[in-house]
């Protein structure tokens, strides 16, 4: 018995990450069932916002803090006091301009109360995130990122008792609480010292931020678009459906890209890797079809209308994100500066292009998640690209 529990140990973290992933995904299934429609609104704008704010609350400078800090033998954490203070002003300034563009043309939630309490709590997760993976604590580290997901699920169960957006954002200062207690425990590992910044920060710290509003974009346009060009009841509609039927896959590319990044590091074969994108490709579609049969035949159990024309851009849409975990660990670990800020540049254009097509045209949610497949083909069609002009790659 004591083999089988070690032999888990190496896995816990991913345990942990597949677990809060399930109670994220039944916390959607009670919302739709339980909520009623303005608190249903307001719990899909909440888990949104979030999202975004997981992704660019500080703005890409949380990279800084991972590359610039050290780890002694000890265990402490060495970090110097201006990435410390770049963090928190960047994260002053996300919250106010979300505020602002959340009220003023988005979900307009009816209180910019909402928004410091929010980026408070989730700039501490990522923080304490951050600090705990530095140091290697994998498992803790998915209680501080995660965590929120286990007690945000057990305030929308008693949410229909309460004034729902009061117990909902309850559940998430819970998960705040938390992060701060696993901080406390950790509080000693880090260590504030006055150095210099490295030189070429702020060419890292602007590619750092292209980057991840690309990929905020890329996540979250599709959400944006829908709040201000469509009704309530549609993008509540339409994140539900997402959420069940592509929620599984973005968990699925997460782990490829993780592993493979740590692969990469060792090793590299330009046809085993062909190979393996190729495959993760075709296992994810595999996976997909008979996901999108059992939501299909379930619809009228979860509450949610499914057609059979979602099928085909949702099918694209797994496959291109599982095959791209890949492309893009490769083009993480090998691509210069400059030709990611070509790359990410690119990027922006043709996910602009491609919102000012929807917008144009119909927001619908099959117009939608064309839009979603548009954008991963596109940014796969992109690294792939920029991974071919790196010489011998």
């Amino acid at each position: 018995m004591r083999v089988r529990i070690y032999s888990l140990k190496p896995h816990a973290s991913l345990l942990l990450l597949g677990t809060f992933s399930a109670c994220y995904f039944l916390a959607m299934i009670v919302a739709r069932k339980t909520l009623a429609p303005d608190d249903l609104y307001f719990w899909n704008a909440l888990v949104t916002l979030v999202a975004m704010s997981f992704t660019f609350c500080f703005f890409g400078s949380e990279q800084l803090f991972l590359r610039f800090s050290g780890v002694s033998r000890t265990g402490q954490v060495r970090i110097n006091r201006t990435t410390l203070c770049l963090m928190g002003a960047a994260l002053v300034l996300f919250t106010v301009l979300l505020a602002a563009l959340s009220e003023g043309y988005f979900f307009q939630l009816g209180s910019y109360a909402i928004y410091p309490v929010l980026e408070l709590c989730v700039g501490l997760f990522v923080f304490v995130y951050n600090l705990l993976r530095v140091r290697k604590s994998f498992s803790t580290a998915q209680l501080a990122a995660n965590g929120w997901k286990f007690t945000i699920l057990i305030g929308v169960l008693f949410a229909p008792l309460g004034t729902a957006p009061l117990i909902i954002m309850v559940g998430l200062g819970a998960a705040c609480v938390g992060a701060v207690w696993l901080f406390a425990k950790n509080r000693n590992a880090l260590e504030i010292n006055d150095d210099p910044m490295p030189e070429q920060w702020k060419t890292l710290f602007l590619g750092f931020l292209l980057s991840l509003f690309v990929l905020m974009l890329l996540n979250n346009a599709d959400r944006l678009i829908i709040t201000r060009y469509g009704s309530e009841a549609l993008f509540s509609e339409y994140v539900y459906l997402v959420t069940l039927l592509l929620l599984p896959f973005s968990l699925l590319s997460n782990y490829f890209g993780f592993k493979e990044m740590a692969y990469l590091k060792r090793h590299y074969d330009q046809q085993a890797f062909v190979r393996k994108t190729l495959g993760v490709g075709a296992l994810a579609a595999g996976l997909f079809l008979p996901w999108f049969a059992l939501i299909y035949m379930a619809q009228g159990l979860l509450e949610v209308p499914v057609e059979v024309s979602y099928a085909l851009p949702c099918l694209v849409i797994v496959t291109c994100r599982c095959a791209y975990a890949l492309l893009s660990a490769l083009f993480g670990l090998k691509a210069s500066p400059s030709r990611m800020h070509i790359t990410n540049v690119i990027s922006l254009i043709a996910v602009l292009l491609a919102a000012i097509i929807v917008i144009e045209s119909e927001v619908t949610i099959i117009s939608m998640l064309y839009l979603l497949c548009a954008f991963w083909v596109s940014r796969s069609f992109i690294v792939l690209w920029a991974i071919w002009k790196i010489e011998g790659y």
